[in-house]
């Protein structure tokens, strides 16, 4: 079941980047290697949900950081 999915992920990935490298134009180096950074972190990202699908967010991140320094400034009391 999740060999599809990394199939078909894979194979969506694939297919963006050969549609749309042709129409970046060969001078704009960094605009092709932003490209390319960004699909690639997309993918992963994918591969990482596919294989554990229960991740926690993005913004359990971020509370897990400043979790501590809003105690500090705020107080306790509201937690």
């Amino acid at each position: 079941m999740k060999w599809g999915l990394v199939a078909g992920l894979t194979a969506v990935v694939v297919a963006l980047v050969l549609y749309e490298w042709p129409k970046i134009d060969a001078g704009l180096k960094k605009e092709r290697q932003a490209f390319l950074i960004l699909t690639a972190l997309g993918w992963l990202l994918g591969m990482a949900l596919i294989v554990k699908p229960n991740l926690p967010s993005p913004s359990a991140l971020i509370d897990w950081v400043f979790r501590p320094w809003v105690k500090m400034i705020v107080g306790a009391k509201g937690f």
